[in-house]
């Protein structure tokens, strides 16, 4: 069974289970009888209970083998459970004297040999040999025996060694080779040198995201120079933010994954439809008198109405897997959004500044007609030389000003350093898009006063700054902390001097600009390696490139923003990573900004 798939690697627990399953089906015909079996293979819970029902005694055998013979796994750490506080141990001392004394029966069950197995590290962490060695070494002798190499004479020993022989060599062996493993030459060969040049030499840029001409098909460059002109979104350019390779293969590639609906409860995804629907419908019902604080009780009764209505639309929407009427899952989601809806209106009611809904769902650049008659178009709107289409969920307005609104359901909060790394554009850029909206249809006369995000959630409805300028702090909007609504705190870090305020605003802008031109070059790294970047031309004196630490314009990061236009280098550059599905594809754990050294 291991032998026809011997060129694999598996877990360890994988090939205890193997050697289990072995034990318990072969028989051996030594000195035991043919029905006899003389290997046998124990986990440590059936170790107990062999313990404390004497069978152990009674078990012999010429050799044992103890495994993971670690601290934590023999003896087990202590872990008492609060559910069942005497079960199966009191305490620690007890649990440590039942693992002593199952180590003793083990001692006496062996004829010629005993091995215990003392593995060195699990990963990267080193493993502490179990404090029962140090107490048998005090009573007997016990050989140590070092295994210089673990894995020689097995494939992946042999696999490995050829590798390493590849990777320190100029020019590798080339002599005789397993004539079972003579496919696997050429690939180890390949595999060596895309790991040197990403982290030794770059020679070969493909292999770090980068498309250059000469890797390139003629359609392929072309392509690539169309997507100047074509028309992005704020959340395609943010992905690329985030990590060029994941946008790459997002919306260059098109791969999609996409997210099934398999549970009775609401996706992340159909409860912020859902709650855009409902939002949309009840001011859309309301254009005459959006403000709220007069008949409340029949603007809740609206929104229950329309909340009904679009849950039932969505429930109706599930084809593959359907969802029953008076589903218990499904109904309790749709009433916890209920109560979150019923605290934001509450808020909206004791808004107390003389700045009122005005616009809703406006979109601009796509296809299909705006919700907003008014001010929605299907014309793209341009941030520079950059075509972009969107939605913008609200605009509010009074005081001379306006506002943009985005809603949302989760709990996450943006701050300023997202919008200098250029990870958060939305609120940004649709104060810019909002405005040239506003003058397409004849308003000029209104300054962007703050994106602000209305967060509709369960435990508590909250209104935060994303960005906004200090002078209209107050006059023409609020923060809203669950129950009161107050002026920003200066100490926030999203309120802004009106000159930095306008800045900022181009400083995104520029963003916008920079992205779609390392687009259009071909530009797709790692987000780890957005810095290292070698320019064809770079060649030392043996004919190798070198690695350049100049980066090509619109391309990679700056400390601060005296240090030039590009966004500002993310503290965390893998935060993104985290819930991203091709992170074992593009293995960013194993590829850091800085080169690796041999030693």
């Amino acid at each position: 069974m291991l032998k026809s798939e011997e060129d694999r690697l598996y877990k360890s627990e994988d090939y205890i289970n193997k050697l289990r399953y072995i034990a318990k089906h072969t028989h051996y015909q030594n000195r035991a009888s043919v029905n006899e079996e003389t290997v046998t293979i124990f986990s440590l819970s059936e170790l107990r209970s062999l313990t404390y029902s004497n069978e152990l005694r009674s078990l012999e055998f010429d050799t044992v083998f103890l495994g993971d013979f670690v601290e934590g796994r023999f003896p087990e750490n202590y872990r008492p459970d609060p559910l069942l506080p005497e079960n199966p141990y009191r305490n620690e001392e007890e649990q440590l004297y039942d693992s002593r004394f199952i180590f003793y029966r083990l001692l006496k069950s062996f004829r010629e040999r005993l091995y215990l197995l003392v593995p060195q590290r699990e990963r990267e962490a080193e493993l502490i040999p179990s404090p029962f060695l140090g107490q048998l070494k005090a009573i007997t002798s016990v050989e140590t025996i070092e295994v210089v190499n673990p894995e020689r004479g097995s494939v992946p020993g042999f696999l490995s060694t050829y590798g390493n022989h590849v990777w320190t060599t100029e020019t590798p062996f080339d002599g005789t080779f397993p004539v079972n493993l003579m496919n696997m030459r050429s690939l180890i060969k390949h595999v060596v040198k895309v790991e040197k040049s990403r982290e030794k030499t770059h020679k070969h840029l493909v292999y770090e995201g980068v498309l250059t001409p000469e890797t390139l098909s003629p359609e392929s460059r072309a392509g690539l120079e169309e997507r100047r002109q074509r028309t992005y979104s704020v959340t395609e350019l943010e992905t690329y933010a985030k990590c060029p390779f994941q946008y790459f293969v997002n919306n260059v590639l098109r791969f999609r994954v996409e997210e099934e609906e398999t549970e009775d409860e609401l996706s992340n995804r159909r409860r912020g439809s859902l709650l855009h629907e409902v939002l949309f419908e009840f001011y859309n019902n309301r254009r005459e008198n959006p403000r709220v604080g007069r008949g409340f009780e029949e603007a809740r009764q609206q929104l229950d109405e329309i909340l009904d209505a679009k849950s039932e639309e969505h429930r109706n929407q599930r084809t593959e897997n359907p969802i029953g009427e008076n589903n218990i899952f499904w109904e309790t989601d749709v009433e916890k959004l209920r109560v979150a809806l019923h605290k934001w209106l509450e808020a909206e009611r004791n808004y107390d500044l003389p700045v009122t809904p005005h616009y809703f769902e406006a979109s601009f650049g796509q296809d299909q007609e705006s919700k907003d008659p008014e001010l929605g178009c299907t014309t793209p709107i341009s941030i520079g030389e950059v075509r972009m289409k969107g939605k913008i969920d609200r605009i509010d307005i009074g005081n001379g000003a306006f506002n943009v609104i985005d809603y949302k359901t989760g709990s996450s909060t943006i701050r300023m350093p997202e919008i200098l790394s250029g990870r958060s554009l939305q609120l940004s850029i649709y104060l810019q898009i909002a405005k040239q909206l506003l003058a397409n249809n004849g308003i000029t006369d209104l300054e962007a006063a703050s994106g602000l995000y209305h967060k509709i959630r369960l435990d508590q409805c909250t209104v935060e700054l994303g960005i906004g300028t200090e002078f209209l702090n107050g006059e023409a909007f609020k923060n809203y902390n669950g129950t009161d609504w107050k002026s920003v705190s200066s100490r926030s870090g999203q309120l802004l001097d009106d000159e930095i305020f306008e800045d900022r605003l181009v400083r995104v802008s520029g963003y916008v600009q920079q992205y779609v031109d390392s687009i259009s070059k071909g530009n797709f790294p790692l987000i780890t390696r957005v810095k290292t970047f070698v320019s064809p031309k770079d060649e030392s004196e043996t004919g190798d490139c070198v690695e350049s630490n100049e980066i090509p314009e619109g391309y990679g990061f700056v400390e601060s923003e005296v240090d030039g236009h590009k966004p500002l280098a993310p503290s965390n550059k893998t935060e993104p990573c985290n819930y991203c599905v091709y992170k074992r594809i593009c293995r960013v754990g194993a590829i850091a900004e800085v080169s690796q050294s041999d030693d």
